[in-house]
């Protein structure tokens, strides 16, 4: 159905007035429980999730913040970030050698803007230069916010660098890595509002761009795994839409949240935390690339699964 501008607004508005589904504490606990699954998605040990966890917890508590101080969400992504790393280097010291960059990678995962900075490249794809120029500026902004973040907290306990020489992966079974495949959607269905029902399409939307993913990693490049997974989630989630008459963004959402901090996230982060500024270079490059075939991969497959809505 096609509604004016003005009923558009009207909308919005009454969506931006409803109360939320979920309380507070459902909410910050939702936080733990993406980031900690997303560690262990992304073959994190005990104490890359328990450090995800507590990370997540901590940005959740400060994504209720605005509801007293307003002002406070313009400065929201870099006080998670400088808290991110100041936890994660502590933790160092407190539980031993562990892989930092997937404890605060995943522990930031909801802030990391690559899923806009995609879906910029998206529009901008698309002809629509005004609202894909916008986009990108917010995201690249959004990184710069993280990285500042990143290094202020750093600086705030400098000492714990000096101690970190040797960084290995800590235990964690085989099977944590499915388990938490299967809890990242549950605290995504919280996150964005959605409804439980809503869960088994999320998690089926984790699962294509999963296992889709680890699939074309073993046969080809990087970017072009990434845009292998992006073409058949999107196919996926266009025609499973379709079939079931539910929002494409119920699932594709989900479904690139997983590929974006694999191929975004990691690289972009870890370049903020390089002190060399050609690997710098070549990381935020790769990023830019990753971003680009991601964006093609669902751009393709709209065109073939004819869905002219876009996502």
């Amino acid at each position: 159905n096609h509604i004016n501008i003005e009923q558009a607004l009207i909308e919005l508005d009454l969506i931006l007035d409803k109360t939320d589904r979920y309380n507070s504490f459902i909410r910050i606990l939702s936080f733990g429980l993406s980031t900690a699954s997303a560690a262990g998605v992304f073959k994190g040990g005990y104490k890359e999730i328990i450090i995800a966890f507590i990370i997540g917890i901590t940005i959740g508590i400060l994504f209720e913040v605005p509801k007293w101080i307003p002002s406070f969400s313009r400065v929201l992504i870099l006080v998670a970030s400088a808290i991110a790393i100041i936890i994660s280097e502590l933790a160092f010291s407190v539980i031993g050698s562990y892989d930092m960059n997937i404890a605060l990678v995943t522990g930031l995962i909801i802030v990391i803007p690559g899923f806009s900075f995609t879906i910029s490249i998206t529009e901008l794809a698309n002809g629509h230069s005004i609202s894909g120029t916008s986009r990108m500026v917010n995201a690249f902004i959004s990184f710069a916010m993280i990285a500042f973040g990143i290094v202020i907290g750093s600086q705030i306990y400098p000492t714990i660098n000096n101690e970190i020489t040797e960084v290995s992966l800590s235990f964690a079974p085989f099977w944590i890595q499915y388990v938490s495949l299967i809890l990242v959607p549950l605290g995504f269905v919280i996150l964005f509002k959605a409804l439980p029902k809503h869960y088994i399409w999320m998690l089926f939307a984790c699962l294509v761009s999963f296992f889709s993913m680890n699939m074309f990693t073993n046969i080809t490049s990087n970017e072009v795994s990434i845009f292998l997974s992006s073409l058949t989630l999107g196919v996926v989630c266009n025609v499973t839409s379709k079939l079931n008459n539910k929002p494409t963004a119920l699932m594709m959402v989900p479904g690139i949240i997983l590929l974006v901090p694999g191929a975004i996230g990691f690289s972009s982060v870890s370049s903020f935390l390089n002190t060399e500024t050609l690997n710098g270079i070549e990381n935020v490059f790769s990023m830019i690339v990753s971003a680009v075939a991601l964006a093609l991969g669902l751009i393709i497959a709209n065109m073939l699964t004819k869905y002219k809505q876009g996502i």
